[in-house]
């Protein structure tokens, strides 16, 4: 535990206290004392405060030794598309000019998108440049490896720090093993607790008496 200020509530920890996931760090139940500060009984209350606690967060990211690698398959070709009146035709058939073996990026650009000269209707050219590929098996280099570990630690890096977290250090280490590569590493950071614990009443009610009790003991 970091820090924890509470707002409204009990708070259940201190800094430098050791808290897992699940623990409730500030309790919605409040003691009521008479004039002479003694618990006369309890109340419920929406228990909210500032609670920063200290975490090491683990990271691990596999790369397999082979991936499918896109690669171009043959020259690119242009086709011109034009629409007229809610209609578009090809100047080009492309079942005619595309291999149907391969799968095709295609860019799409608008060319004309304006009145024809002389007529009163707008006629647009689309230029689509077809270039196809396959995929093919291929394994990854040392390098290529590790740059997509780091593409996803810095993925991991960017979520914890879009989730309460102020990032204190971290470090990691890279290595082949027999089917690839590892990533394996941790995150020092401070993370700030928002989430509050719905208690339903009856619930509620069997804590309630359960404190009471260890109130009653206590005195």
């Amino acid at each position: 535990m970091d820090s924890i200020i509470t707002a409204v509530g009990t708070p259940k920890v201190k800094k430098g206290d050791n808290v897992k996931k699940g623990d409730i760090l500030i309790s919605g139940f409040v003691k009521m004392t008479d004039d002479n500060n003694e618990v006369v009984g309890r109340t419920a209350v929406p228990a909210s405060g500032s609670v920063i606690v200290a975490a090491e967060v683990p990271f691990e990211k596999k790369i397999p030794k082979s991936y499918q690698k896109k690669v171009t398959a043959g020259s690119t070709k242009t086709i011109y598309d034009i629409e007229l009146f809610g209609l578009a035709f090809s100047l080009k058939n492309p079942l005619k000019h595309l291999d149907k073996s391969y799968k095709y990026d295609i860019i799409t650009t608008v060319c004309v998108d304006e009145p024809f000269e002389g007529f009163d209707f707008p006629v647009t050219v689309y230029k689509k440049e077809c270039t196809p590929y396959e995929r093919i098996t291929a394994e990854y280099t040392k390098e290529e490896a590790l740059k997509e570990c780091e593409k996803a630690f810095d993925r991991y890096l960017s979520e914890l720090k879009n989730s309460n977290c102020e990032i204190i250090d971290y470090s990691g280490i890279f290595d082949k093993t027999a089917d690839g590569y590892l990533l394996t590493g941790k995150t020092k950071g401070l993370f700030t607790q928002t989430e509050q614990k719905k208690i339903e009443k009856q619930k509620m009610k069997k804590k309630k008496r359960r404190e009471d009790t260890k109130d009653g003991e206590n005195h």
